[in-house]
């Protein structure tokens, strides 16, 4: 088992990543059998390398970074895609910041596929946001990146690449560990900072003090995108506007009648079986891993027993048979997406930001397939007093 359970909120994204390790293995990178040892003091190195490059002047710094992400990027480097969006994006900064207030500067990318083809272009979109910040604010700018740093996300590097990596970005950026639970001994202590638990705050910290950072939408594994941000964010919105006051001991047993719930949630380990509402997203995320399910859900298409258990779940926590369908109905349409809405993001950078009285500047960059052109849309304002439309907003510049 490459990823065993921790009985912590990380086994959600471990069960993906196995049933995923299954489908595709031609992508894993053959790891070392003593990666656990290895890969200490190979963070620290990575972590040694972020303090040098945080010792540069903050121009020079960019410049070395972005000489580096070039030629990381292969035959998927482009010249900056400068041009008439970020002339206008400039003009709403200054008209955001016109009150005397600095603006967060958020890049949203696409992402692409995480395969072999893919890397390049990965690398040379988060790349291009880096320059747009730079552009927007001046080459003394040092905006960031928020990237994960998981061994699912590094699956595909072998160990002195992953471990080097992984502290470099940790150290340098904003780096997102999803399966924190995994790590142990001195790996856990240098990476400590990254883990889940704490990006919400580093992220709403970041932007609320007005720095620049460049993220992607997720899909690069459609696999775990759409079970995250269809299934189990759906499960999550159902949970908290659900009718009347039904408890999770009487949504586990009205779910347990006809169904393996129980017999699931007995399986599980530590906090995850103890606490009904991560059982629940995980029986519900387990519809989706067996090999039929999996065919389906590469094509976008939400499995059969993945939809019934999504359907009992809302009906387990009061929805009646008719609001239950509708909202089974929106997490297909979620789900058939290449690129998530993502608007628990969009809801969170409203609440933690904009409310707060910071405005920020969202800037979009998409692409158009593995050897199509880099473009920045149009960007919008997340302020106070500003209209937002957070679905509108990806549809205009994903689909």
């Amino acid at each position: 088992m490459r990823y065993p359970p921790s009985g912590r909120v990380d086994d959600l994204l471990s069960a993906l990543a196995e049933a995923e390790a299954v489908r595709a293995p031609a992508l894993l990178a053959r790891k070392s059998p003593l990666a656990a040892f290895l890969r200490p003091p190979l963070v620290l190195c990575g972590r040694l390398a972020a303090l040098a490059l945080r010792a540069l002047p903050d121009a020079r710094a960019g410049d070395l970074q972005d000489r580096v992400q070039r030629a990381a990027a292969g035959g998927a480097a482009r010249p900056f895609a400068s041009g008439g969006a970020l002339e206008r994006a400039a003009r709403l900064l200054s008209e955001l910041e016109s009150g005397g207030k600095r603006a967060g500067l958020l890049c949203l990318a696409s992402h692409p596929l995480v395969d072999e083809e893919g890397t390049g272009l990965n690398v040379e979109l988060m790349r291009q946001g880096l320059l747009a910040l730079r552009a927007l604010r001046g080459a003394s700018f040092r905006p960031r990146m928020l990237t994960a740093l998981d061994p699912f996300a590094l699956d595909t590097f072998s160990t002195p690449r992953e471990g080097f990596y992984a502290g470099f970005m940790a150290g340098a950026h904003l780096g997102l560990d999803r399966q924190a639970g995994l790590r142990r001994g001195l790996d856990a202590f240098l990476m400590d900072g990254s883990s889940w638990t704490s990006v919400a705050w580093r992220l709403s910290s970041a932007l609320r003090g007005g720095g620049g950072i460049v993220v992607m939408l997720a899909g690069g594994v459609p696999l775990t995108a759409r079970a995250h941000y269809a299934l189990r964010e759906g499960l999550q919105d159902l949970r908290r506007r659900r009718p009347g006051v039904r408890s999770p001991r009487e949504a586990a047993a009205v779910l347990g009648e006809g169904t393996d719930f129980e017999a699931f949630r007995a399986g599980l380990r530590g906090g995850m079986r103890r606490s009904v509402w991560r059982a629940m997203e995980a029986w519900l995320l387990s519809r989706q891993t067996p090999p039929r399910a999996l065919e389906a859900a590469a094509r976008g298409e939400l499995p059969a027993p993945a939809a019934e258990a999504f359907r009992r779940g809302a009906l387990a926590l009061g929805f009646d048979a008719e609001a239950a369908e509708r909202a089974l109905g929106e997490a297909r349409s979620e789900y058939a997406r290449e690129t998530p809405r993502r608007e628990r993001l969009f809801s969170f950078l409203t609440r933690r930001v904009a409310s707060r009285g910071v405005p920020l500047l969202l800037l979009p960059l998409r692409h158009g397939g593995k050897s199509g052109a880099l473009a920045f849309g149009e960007a919008e304002a997340l302020a106070p007093g500003r209209a937002f439309d957070a679905r509108a907003f990806v549809s205009r510049n994903f689909d």
